[in-house]
């Protein structure tokens, strides 16, 4: 079995039914007890500890946080996983699926609280499908795991998209502000991301330190600086990647996964502290009196062009010939996409949220409630749409629904999955 989990999530767990702890907790003796008491203590101290010396690193000390509950999923592996499904597939097929929520109580012993329990998790590409359950037995949590990415097994090519509610007001003020058409292209962060780095660096190339509204102590620690803060930046992605890669493996595989997480926490930390040495205003840190000139400009144009033959494989204008594409197929003419967002009417703007959804090109799309803030004219909308989706967007794609309107889930679903209480398990139905 292969545990993952998803950290950062929020959930309260009075106002969740599945987050509630029950009493059945083991009865132990009094040596029992102090030992457990002992161990509970001595992590807190090494915890208080570890906290302090990240604290110096991140600066920001004595400042708390909350450990948040996390999702765990796992399913059937082996050494020779990767044999079990197809990696270049669109399907999906888990065996032995468990799905739950650990809740960490400060000292205590976590709480497991088990949703699903060695079930089979099958979605045939292509399928439109209608998840239903009681309220608070895990749907949502299911389509969350799924989305981030948390579950071994998954197709490698398989790229998931989580849609939680058509909700207009999630749209930012800066947003508001921007065209329709650059709405959509922002859902992208990919093209931005690259371009804020590329930015980092070619403004660090043409000015003098003594412009910057941060006075460095040279023009070294100003180009070392910028070199510095893009190296974070990726620094945190390959963080991100390594992590979720350590969560979801377990055995000498999950060894080195952990292995590698922690040399990517390392870098990290390690890369922001060196950044800091370069923020001094007054002379040079000796990191910075160290460190050669022309090999840091050498790495600053490498890493320029670098940056640069990304975005020309990124293609913006092909990326902006798709996105007004997808806008023309959900109703908004070239003269519309011009408008500036906030101009539109929020049955038009819920017709940007599934435009930006679609612009990600998603192979598997999970709805969460899509219509708890739409009007009737807009779900009907988004119901013919949906069911007229892949003749005109000219491609295939799984859908997967929560949603509390049974008349919405009849018209659209071609096939429901049960999550059933009793025993915990995925029970299949053809039809609606």
């Amino acid at each position: 079995m292969l545990p993952t989990a998803l950290f950062g999530s929020t959930t309260d767990t009075k106002a969740n039914p599945i987050m509630e702890v029950d009493d059945s907790a083991p009865v132990l003796s009094r040596k029992e007890k102090r030992e457990l008491k002992r161990a509970a203590k001595q992590g807190r101290r090494e915890s208080s500890r570890d906290k302090a010396k990240q604290d110096v690193v991140d600066g920001t000390s004595n400042e708390t946080s909350l450990a948040a509950p996390s999702i765990v999923a796992t399913s059937q592996q082996s050494r020779f996983h990767s044999a079990t499904f197809d990696a270049f597939g669109k399907n999906v097929l888990l065996n032995d699926f468990t799905l739950s929520i650990v809740t960490p109580d400060g000292s205590k012993p976590e709480k497991t609280i088990e949703l699903l329990v060695d079930t089979q998790l099958k979605l045939n590409y292509g399928t439109k499908y209608a998840l239903i359950g009681p309220n608070g037995i895990g749907k949502s949590t299911l389509l969350q795991a799924l989305a981030d990415g948390l579950v071994e097994g998954l197709p490698q090519a398989l790229k998931i998209l989580y849609v939680n509610q058509m909700d207009t007001s999630s749209f930012s003020d800066e947003s508001m502000e921007r065209t329709v058409l650059q709405t959509v292209l922002d859902a992208d962060t990919r093209v931005s991301d690259v371009r804020s780095k590329l930015a980092i660096l070619q403004r660090a190339t043409t000015v003098s330190q003594h412009s910057d509204p941060f006075i460095f102590a040279s023009q070294k620690a100003m180009l070392l600086h910028a070199l510095l803060e893009v190296k974070v930046m990726e620094a945190k992605e390959e963080l991100v990647t390594t992590t979720k890669i350590a969560i979801k493996r377990s055995g000498m595989r999950g060894k080195d996964a952990r292995h590698r997480q922690l040399e990517a926490e390392h870098t990290v930390a390690d890369l922001e502290l060196q950044l800091r040495f370069t923020e001094q205003s007054d002379s040079e840190h000796e990191t910075v009196q160290a460190a050669n000139e022309a090999v840091i400009l050498r790495e600053i144009n490498e890493k320029i062009e670098e940056y640069e033959i990304t975005l020309k494989a990124l293609d913006e204008a092909s990326m902006e010939a798709r996105a007004r594409r997808i806008l023309s197929t959900v109703g908004v003419d070239t003269a519309k996409q011009e408008d500036q967002l906030a101009s539109l009417s929020g049955g038009w703007q819920v017709r940007i949220l599934l435009a930006r959804a679609l612009f990600m090109e998603p192979d598997l799309l999970l709805f969460d409630e899509p219509t708890n803030h739409l009007d009737m004219p807009s779900i009907l909308w988004l119901k013919n749409y949906l069911l007229s989706m892949e003749k005109v967007l000219g491609s295939t794609l799984t859908i997967v629904l929560v949603s509390h309107d049974r008349f919405f889930l009849n018209e659209v679903a071609e096939e429901t999955i049960l999550v059933r209480g009793q025993d915990k398990k995925l029970v299949y139905f053809d039809g609606r």
